[in-house]
């Protein structure tokens, strides 16, 4: 793991414990985080990085977790295509799919608004093959 994958991997365990950070701790990690996401995105050469992914996408849903303000935070910096992206060309990396899902459900658990901004990046197009996705269970069938 490189310096840069142990920062972020011990950002996110940090978000994720209990209790969490301030809001105010939060909101420094967030942009950079996201940042960082996209330039992995554009850089061909990191094209399969899926662990710095994940593990990005694992603290985005942490920060994003635990209330509206946090989603909000977490929307502010505007990962939505990114993630959404993530959904359509990942598909098969479900270690990545995941964290993605679980920002986007945090988000979408806050307001309206919140709601709003995923459906208009077209989640639901994408969404709807990880209903029937190998790795999802069905226990009642």
């Amino acid at each position: 793991m490189t310096l840069l994958g142990t920062v972020i991997f011990s950002v996110s365990n940090m978000c994720r414990n209990n209790p969490a950070p301030g809001q105010n701790i939060v909101e420094k990690f967030i942009k950079p985080l996201v940042t960082l996401l996209e330039k992995i995105d554009s850089t061909p050469e990191a094209a399969g990085n899926t662990e710095l992914r994940r593990d990005i996408c694992w603290a985005l849903s942490h920060l994003s977790d635990n209330g509206e303000e946090r989603a909000q935070a977490v929307l502010d910096a505007n990962p939505t295509p990114l993630l959404i992206n993530h959904l359509a060309k990942f598909s098969d990396c479900t270690n990545l799919i995941i964290p993605t899902l679980r920002i986007i459900g945090n988000c979408v658990a806050g307001t309206d608004e919140q709601t709003e901004i995923i459906l208009r990046a077209n989640f639901l197009k994408h969404a709807f093959p990880f209903l029937e996705h190998r790795s999802v269970r069905h226990p009642l069938v």
